[in-house]
């Protein structure tokens, strides 16, 4: 995920485009849009992994708690615009997929840019998508749909697809994931335009039918061009257009098409219907691009579990701690004794201190190990040992192998190469002595160098009121630790009249000194 945009959720009217850098840092006073900001990861993960009949789950009793469409979106917006997302991805990210949907093959070209936004509106207590935007390079596709599914608008680069011939609907692809999937009906003729079946083959003989028209009646073999629509990879005008001209050995067609350009007419029908015919495809893909990066997003909710000196043991497996830490005595006891072994030296090369399991008569306990070699348990120790272990824990094991044994369908659907997890932590400072602050912020800094080690790209998204963290970060730059271009800060306020979020991004310098950084940021107003 490069960037993420919001617009009218909760306070947020516009975030902006935001860049998702390895450490992202959310700075601002109460009430400011942070925490929704943050949220919105957790909230789209909760719609991924869960049933349902709409694209958005407000809530979650485990993860994030949004209320409904009428609580989310902002507040006096135009009633004409719905809550929109906006995320950018790099396909490459994932390495060029290769996906047959439909019976349709859609090859991305690596590298490219791949953009979506939808906006989410919602009738009769069901939410729906009313419009997608996907962009990849400069190939727009725009589809707008009411609460039915019923297509108004199908769009290919600016051209109206849709005709007295032909109509479409959006469906839900499947239980779980964003994006709907696209029908197309032709209708019959023979029937009184009765939609007769699902076709979008129509608009890869449209595409063949003005190939052919090109070429002349001297072409009977129309496989010759069926084969080069297939070999075409999405991307580019410019360079769809150059394998147009270089994929064939077609002699009429190589004279015809010499002189092209991105702007000749007869390129722009015939690459608007290669589009249109492999937008099904596309939605799909990007669809598991969203699943494959939400799917993988872990969040921290802002008060973590109260230690206890026995806790119930269970015969759970558990794949992850949750977002309260709850169930972190039953992860810690599930792992096996060289994971622990692994874990235990992780928290104790940053932190000093060592995590230990106990069991007896059905009850596990948390005990601590200080530098000296003496055991406490966690509930007779300051309550910020049980705020930071479900952090602490969280980021273990995210550079660990086992997070990714889950099955994840979307990860064999596009053979992707580099593993990529986001943590969402909300207020990790909170009952930290400053200095265990600054630990808390190596550990980050460490995490992710150790996940990198190991081939994963592991994001943080840390919405703080720390300076000392931030000032720590700063530091580790100065010393090399971390490169400043993988920082990013973003500053939230308030309108006061508006009550509508102020959004800004800064970074850090290479000095480790914040670039725009407003005056007395951190000092009351009055």
């Amino acid at each position: 995920m490069e960037s993420i945009r919001i617009q009218n959720l909760r306070s947020i009217g516009d975030s902006g485009v935001i860049p998702i850098k390895n450490i992202n840092i959310l700075v601002g006073q109460n009430s400011s849009g942070k925490s929704t900001f943050l949220r919105t990861f957790p909230l789209l993960r909760q719609s991924i992994i869960r049933n349902t009949r709409g694209p958005i789950l407000w809530y979650d009793d485990s993860l994030v708690d949004f209320g409904s469409y009428e609580e989310s979106i902002t507040r006096n917006c135009n009633k004409d615009d719905g809550i929109k997302f906006n995320f950018e991805v790099k396909v490459d990210d994932y390495s060029n997929s290769r996906f047959r949907h439909m019976g349709v093959q859609a090859n991305i070209q690596a590298g490219l840019t791949l953009n979506v936004e939808i906006e989410i509106f919602e009738t009769k207590k069901i939410n729906y998508i009313k419009t997608i935007k996907l962009k990849i390079a400069n190939q727009i596709i725009y589809i707008e749909s009411n609460s039915d599914g019923a297509v108004k608008e199908f769009q290919i680069n600016n051209q109206s697809m849709l005709n007295s011939d032909i109509s479409a609907k959006l469906f839900k692809q499947e239980n779980t994931g964003i994006l709907p999937g696209l029908f197309v009906f032709t209708k019959s003729k023979n029937e009184n335009a009765i939609e007769s079946r699902t076709n979008i083959l129509y608009f890869r003989n449209k595409c063949l039918e003005h190939i052919k028209k090109q070429i002349g009646n001297r072409l009977t073999n129309l496989e010759r061009i069926s084969v080069l629509i297939s070999s075409i990879n999405i991307s580019t005008k410019e360079s769809v257009l150059k394998q147009f001209k270089t994929k064939s050995n077609i002699g009429t067609w190589i004279k015809k098409t010499s002189n092209w350009t991105v702007d000749t007419p007869e390129f722009i029908e015939i690459n608007n219907f290669l589009i249109a015919f492999k937008v099904p495809t596309l939605l799909r893909i990007t669809d598991e691009y969203l699943k494959l990066y939400f799917g993988e997003c872990r969040y921290i909710a802002p008060v973590r579990a109260k230690a206890l000196r026995y806790y119930r043991r269970q015969d759970l497996s558990i794949a992850e701690v949750d977002a309260y830490g709850e169930n972190m005595h039953m992860f810690l006891d599930n792992l096996n004794p060289r994971q622990k072994a692994d874990y235990q030296n992780f928290v104790r090369e940053i932190f000093g201190f060592t995590p230990l399991t106990g069991s007896s008569l059905g009850h596990i306990t948390i005990n601590i190990k200080d530098a000296d070699g003496d055991e406490f348990n966690l509930a007779d120790l300051g309550f910020g040992y049980s705020q930071v272990l479900p952090i602490i824990t969280k980021l273990w094991f995210a550079f660990t192998s086992s997070i990714f044994n889950l099955n994840n369908r979307s990860i064999n659907l596009l053979d992707n190469k580099i593993k990529v997890v986001t943590i969402l932590i909300e207020q990790p400072e909170l009952h930290l002595h400053p200095a265990m602050q600054a630990q808390l912020a190596d550990a980050f800094i460490i995490a992710i160098e150790k996940a990198k080690e190991k081939g994963i790209q592991l994001k943080l998204i840390i919405e703080t009121h720390s300076a000392v963290i931030i000032n720590r970060i700063g530091r580790r730059i100065i010393e090399k630790k971390v490169a400043s271009e993988n920082v990013n800060v973003t500053l939230f306020d308030i309108n006061a009249k508006t009550k509508r979020s102020i959004i800004n991004t800064t970074t850090f310098n290479e000095n480790g000194v914040l670039l725009n950084w407003p005056l007395g940021f951190f000092e009351p107003k009055n």
